[in-house]
């Protein structure tokens, strides 16, 4: 955050911004439904090993009420918090999401899962979902 230091006026950039709103957040209540469109969908098994690969759109729509009936329209900038990652290992990951929208694009999400013997092996599961839990999700509005 270089925008306050040695005497200089800098403009804060989207970085200092999140850490800000982060660090100073002025909590309201949102809802958020993660809305998830199936893409595409394979799968395999052998003897012993099996997989599953999925590919699916995720979409986070914001709402003023736990019903998910009266839409929100951020104001400012808001702070999502994202898992980043496959299901059993993720990194959470703030977004700043943009002035004036009621929902937010996340990409694509993969869940890539390997089996032995039933046995869940390997995860590389990737993309975005929406963390929290239910009710209120995310940091605070702005």
């Amino acid at each position: 955050m270089l925008a306050c230091s040695n005497n200089v006026d800098r403009p804060f950039t989207l970085d200092d911004i999140l850490a800000l709103k982060s660090l100073y957040s002025l909590r309201k209540n949102i809802y958020v439904k993660e809305v998830m469109t199936l893409i595409s969908m394979e799968s395999g098994y052998g003897t012993y090993d099996d997989w599953e690969k999925s590919e699916w759109g995720v979409v986070a729509e914001f709402y003023q009420d736990a019903n998910l009936t009266i839409p929100y329209t951020t104001t400012g900038n808001f702070v999502l918090n994202t898992n980043v990652g496959s299901e059993e290992v993720f990194n959470e990951v703030p977004l700043l999401i943009p002035n004036g929208v009621t929902s937010y694009d996340l990409g694509r999400f993969i869940r890539d899962k390997y089996y032995s013997y039933g046995t869940l092996t390997q995860d590389n599961s990737s993309g975005y979902r929406v963390t929290g839990f239910t009710g209120y999700w995310g940091p605070g509005s702005f």
